[in-house]
């Protein structure tokens, strides 16, 4: 069986163009470095399911493994970078070099300064968080949940979840009461499940990514 130091997986069926020169350029650096890789990629018009397909890396759930790669190969960390990111090499080794569960760069959501990364509410829901919101806090710190633009996951995360990873949870709207309910999203409900599970998720701010929307979302 192969053993991978880097799993990258990324969902989708068309890979920005900067996404692809930062995974050339990562890819080149950890072959310098003696390290293995590999990428796993799947699709769907439903964004959850192309997620969990991605990360068992077949067509289908496979409800019947719990490992990532459906159990085809082992490994110790991986680097989930969604198709529209760039990143630069530094940003790639600073991730890696974290000895945490869960770890995420800061991904830019919109030109507002939005950020892709929360903190839950009591009453479990997501509030919003710009880059003025972390500006005083530690360089590593923890949060609820992050978007999963740019993270570095550790082997046996995902083994420790429950299936499925990427369920979509529901969470009380604040303004709604206590019976309107909105859908928390695939990713803060992947964290949610992680959390549950005993993991905790952080973010080094020192650590930032391009965001290829309409224009490139950057710090």
């Amino acid at each position: 069986m192969n053993h991978y130091n880097v799993v990258f997986a990324t969902p989708g069926k068309d890979m920005h163009r900067e996404y692809v020169m930062s995974l050339v350029a990562s890819c080149a650096w950890l072959a310098e470095q003696g390290m293995t890789f590999t990428l796993i990629n799947r699709t769907s018009s439903f964004v959850a399911s192309a997620r969990e397909w991605t990360a068992v890396f077949s067509e289908g759930s496979r409800w019947d493994v719990n490992e990532i790669g459906s159990g085809a190969f082992t490994y110790d960390r991986l680097v989930w970078i969604d198709s529209d990111i760039s990143w630069t090499v530094e940003a790639l080794k600073n991730l890696l070099a974290h000895d945490l569960d869960v770890v995420s760069g800061v991904m830019p959501i919109d030109v507002n300064g939005r950020v892709g990364m929360t903190r839950f509410t009591e009453g479990g829901a997501p509030t919003v968080m710009s880059w003025t919101d972390i500006l005083f806090e530690d360089d590593v710190f923890e949060v609820d949940g992050v978007s999963f633009g740019f993270l570095a996951v550790k082997s046996g995360v995902f083994e420790k979840m429950p299936r499925p990873w990427f369920k979509i949870r529901e969470v009380p709207f604040p303004e709604g009461g206590e019976d309107f309910f909105v859908n928390l999203g695939e990713d803060y409900s992947w964290c949610l499940n992680a959390r549950e599970s005993g993991f905790t998720i952080w973010v080094d701010k020192n650590i930032s990514v391009n965001h290829q929307k309409e224009n490139t979302l950057h710090f």
